[in-house]
């Protein structure tokens, strides 16, 4: 309601911009203000808020969520063992009593959105092993330029010998001095 007297008192724009809720939302409450005023009223005297258009549908089949969470909850306290998506579809089209319900990926999704259940991103994935991926890819670059140039220190601090070859140039030194002239400094 608040934001709904700024956006009365000013405009929807700054109403916008001071609450950090998008204009096109702010129109539909100004629009909805005698409903939502009366939901206000409502909920206080009963203390119950009831669901106001616009806060998405309401869920088909609550039970089957229901039991769904319960056994994911039983499976992770019982050793943490690892849940798949297709684990859970197959039980929820087993509890389900429905038969037009179809546990599809897009209803998997919306399960664990619900539940905050989100699998990891790639980057989460990715992060664990990282840093030794790293390492064995330098160490990888590393052998090859030392077939090219001759020898060549290795990741980790420990160094080979150097083969009679052309001499490998510090670039760290190179790229200092560049950039040293780059800057105006010599």
């Amino acid at each position: 309601m608040e934001v709904i007297k700024w956006a009365e008192s000013t405009n929807n724009c700054q109403a916008s911009a001071r609450f950090g809720v998008p204009r096109q939302c702010i129109q539909s409450w100004r629009k909805m203000k005698t409903e939502l005023m009366l939901e206000e009223i409502q909920g206080k005297n009963t203390g119950k808020k009831k669901r106001l258009g616009g806060g998405g549908r309401p869920l088909k089949n609550v039970e089957v969520d229901e039991k769904l969470e319960e056994w994911l909850k039983e499976k992770q306290a019982n050793g943490g063992e690892k849940i798949t998506g297709k684990m859970i579809k197959e039980y929820a089209m087993t509890i389900s009593a429905n038969e037009d319900f179809k546990a599809s990926n897009g209803w998997l999704q919306r399960f664990m959105i619900r539940h905050g259940l989100a699998p990891p991103t790639r980057n989460q994935k990715t992060s664990e092993s990282s840093s030794d991926g790293f390492e064995d890819l330098l160490n990888q670059l590393l052998q090859q330029s030392e077939e090219i140039v001759g020898g060549v220190a290795e990741v980790g601090g420990v160094e080979k010998e150097e083969e009679a070859g052309p001499p490998i140039i510090d670039m760290g030194a190179e790229l200092q001095k560049l950039l040293g002239n780059f800057g105006g400094d010599n």
